[in-house]
């Protein structure tokens, strides 16, 4: 059925979107810009006769399928190129309680490494983008957390995230944590109490939640809280290797 309720839209996945824009842009102010255009772009097409449909939200995810049902054959003088979806890996394996341990890297990639041995040692990423330091980011959604490069190809910065409830199906919650024992949901007191005071701490309100940005920054570290609650880490190698 139509979509009508804008509000509504902005409520249940604003803060998908301003999430999702502010680990792409790095900065808030720029995220919240996107989700504007975001809301003015849907409101514009809905203005001119495009229909918006509502999203399901019953989805039953990882469930056997008959592949038989997504059989096709091609037209004479073309071929179908095969892609599959991702597998989930189980989120209690040893595989996704990866630690991240700063200024050094995550599980057994570490900072420097070259796209090539990343890969080697944590499998290959469920996609490749281009990022805006002129590198590309690995990303690894079905384990929660993306791998960028930089410009020379080496591991420059690793981000570890939480995905709501409405994420991508693929998308997965990081489970695994810092060698300090920080873990995804973690609040701000628990990562005080862990590593001690930061050396920045920022509080901002917006019509998603109340965000706090806690940075240390001679581990490396910052950590980015909603409603008190851990939905993103980020990792930076020493200054030395940057």
């Amino acid at each position: 059925m139509p979509v009508t309720d804008w509000e509504q839209i902005v409520n249940e996945f604003g803060s998908f979107v301003f999430r999702l824009a502010r680990r792409i842009t790095g900065r808030d102010e720029d995220a919240e810009d996107v989700v504007q255009e975001v809301y003015i772009e849907s409101t514009r097409r809905q203005a001119d006769g495009v229909e918006i449909t509502e999203t399901a939200g019953n989805f039953v995810f990882d469930r056997e399928l008959d592949e038989s049902l997504f059989s096709t054959e091609p037209p004479s003088g073309y071929d179908v190129e095969t892609r599959t979806f991702p597998k989930q890996p189980d989120p209690t394996s040893a595989e996704t309680k990866l630690v991240l341990t700063p200024k050094v890297g995550l599980g057994p990639a570490r900072f420097g490494m070259t796209k090539d041995q990343v890969i080697k040692v944590l499998g290959q990423p469920d996609d490749t983008k281009s990022n805006a330091i002129g590198g590309q980011t690995l990303q690894y959604d079905t384990r929660g957390f993306w791998i960028s490069l930089g410009a020379d190809g080496k591991l420059r910065s690793i981000a570890c995230h939480a995905h709501p409830d409405h994420a991508a199906p693929a998308a997965r919650t990081f489970a695994g944590k810092t060698s300090d024992g920080i873990a995804m949901s973690a609040s701000r007191n628990d990562i005080s109490r862990a590593i001690g005071p930061p050396n920045y701490l920022d509080e901002r309100n917006s019509k998603f939640g109340k965000f706090t940005t806690v940075s240390y920054w001679d581990l490396g570290l910052e950590f980015t809280l909603r409603d008190d609650s851990l939905i993103e880490i980020h990792a930076h190698p020493p200054k030395t290797e940057q």
